[in-house]
């Protein structure tokens, strides 16, 4: 009778589950290899070390992962039919794009354009220092920011001024300018970190202003709830 021999054959070889790789490289002395046979990986099964590290390997992956996805945009306020007749359309689109580049959270784009249509009228307003020079206050431009040392407004413009459209000139009188000025304006007033009713007082120093400026804003669509407030110099004030 023809005998066989009693060889044991080898191991079936299994590849290790993907998210493994991270503890063997923090681990090494588990495995020296990425491979292993079934009956090492029994082995590993039973070393109480495995489980957790397993466990701790899949939440980090899940943490990168979390990480590495994009936050989702602020979602503007829609303008109201009153904003898009009444707002010129170049206006429309330099108060939404520099409230977005600052804190869009704390600073809706409509209270930057009841700020300009208070102050300009959207550069209507053809009163002293909105096309040029500076008015009895020393403010110029469209947004009305203090360029004159000697005047009460003061020089702002010297802290605030921006170059909006990269020409290389900041030019107060310039919408394209003045606008993300006007918003480096209210950033000092703490506007980025929640203080917008602090932020308005700062730009002019009146309850009143803040009043205005948000009732106008609630026109071009500052949502009814959007509550402005400013216990500081209005106490028990809200807009």
């Amino acid at each position: 009778m023809e005998q066989h021999s009693a060889t044991a054959s080898p191991a079936r070889l299994i590849p290790i589950p993907a998210f493994l790789f991270l503890f063997l490289a923090i681990f090494p002395g588990l495995t020296q290899t990425a491979w292993a046979s079934t009956a090492q990986i029994a082995q590993l099964k039973q070393i109480p070390v495995v489980a957790p590290v397993v466990e701790a390997a899949q939440a980090a992956v899940t943490a990168v992962q979390e990480v590495t996805q994009p936050e989702p945009a602020v979602a503007l306020e829609q303008p109201t039919p009153f904003a898009e007749s009444n707002i010129p359309p170049e206006y429309l689109v330099l108060y939404q794009q520099a409230a977005a580049n600052a804190c869009p959270e704390h600073l809706p784009w409509t209270v930057l354009a009841g700020i300009g249509s208070r102050e300009s009228d959207h550069g209507r307003h053809q009163g002293d220092g909105v096309q040029s020079g500076s008015n009895a206050y020393g403010a110029s431009g469209v947004m009305q920011i203090g360029t004159r040392a000697d005047l009460p407004a003061g020089d702002q413009w010297a802290v605030v001024g921006a170059d909006g459209d990269g020409d290389g000139v900041k030019d107060v009188h310039n919408p394209a300018d003045a606008i993300p000025g006007a918003v480096n304006h209210l950033r000092r007033g703490g506007v980025c970190e929640g203080q917008l009713g602090q932020a308005i007082w700062n730009y002019n120093h009146a309850c009143w202003y803040i009043h205005k400026v948000v009732s106008r804003a609630r026109e071009y669509g500052l949502p009814s709830d959007h509550v402005v407030s400013f216990t500081g110099k209005c106490p028990g004030r809200q807009f």
